[in-house]
């Protein structure tokens, strides 16, 4: 998945930082939420 996304981010980086800040804060929250899904 973030190897699909990577040119596109590179991309967006060019355009709007703030667009790539947003993309990296929801990546991280999402992270964050699959951490702490019990693992069964």
């Amino acid at each position: 998945m973030k190897k699909r996304l990577a040119p596109l981010i590179s991309c967006l980086a060019d355009h709007k930082s703030d667009t790539l800040k947003y993309y990296q804060d929801v990546n991280d929250m999402t992270e964050a939420l699959i951490e702490t899904f019990p693992s069964n």
